[in-house]
């Protein structure tokens, strides 16, 4: 039998071969994608352990005030501080928006992370030591953006911390 012209035959080895390799790639971009999404996670705890530490630093002195920088993954845009009990009491369209979503969800903490699906179920914690009623007595929520400073101070006459 002749052979039609264009048709090409590959054995069983070689085809099993390209499977296995398309397999093996399909399974390193897993991989790759869940070890970036823990180091994520890994991320959103330590900022909330360095926040408790500076926080309950601050609280133990009498008096103090010093920056503090938000280090997040680039999913999460904001760090907010809400008391979901009080109304909404905020100008920015999209501090709005976040306080909305956060209190749709039922929340329970003092300080959120925004967006809520991306903070690897650490979307809310509550830190000790926050004078939460002075923090928003202005706004709330009071909002700062990934990669901002964080304000932590104590006066004398305060008995928490303030963060702005």
């Amino acid at each position: 039998m002749k052979k039609k012209r264009g048709q090409l035959s590959l054995n069983f080895g070689v085809l099993f071969s390209i499977i296995l390799i398309a397999v093996i790639v399909a399974v390193g971009f897993y991989v790759i994608r869940y070890f970036l999404e823990l180091k994520d996670c890994g991320m959103i705890g330590s900022f909330y352990e360095k926040l408790e530490d500076e926080v309950d630093k601050a609280w133990q002195r009498e008096e103090t005030a010093f920056d503090f920088n938000i280090e997040l993954p680039k999913s999460i845009s904001h760090v907010c501080i809400a008391d979901f009990s009080r109304s909404l009491d905020n100008e920015n369209q999209k501090e709005r928006e976040i306080f909305n979503e956060l209190k749709r969800n039922v929340i329970i903490g003092n300080v959120f992370l925004y967006p809520r699906e991306k903070s690897c179920g650490l979307a809310a914690r509550e830190i000790k030591h926050i004078d939460v009623e002075k923090i928003i007595d202005a706004k709330n929520p009071y909002c700062f953006e990934n990669g901002a400073r964080i304000r932590i101070s104590k006066n004398i006459e305060d008995r928490d911390v303030v963060l702005g």
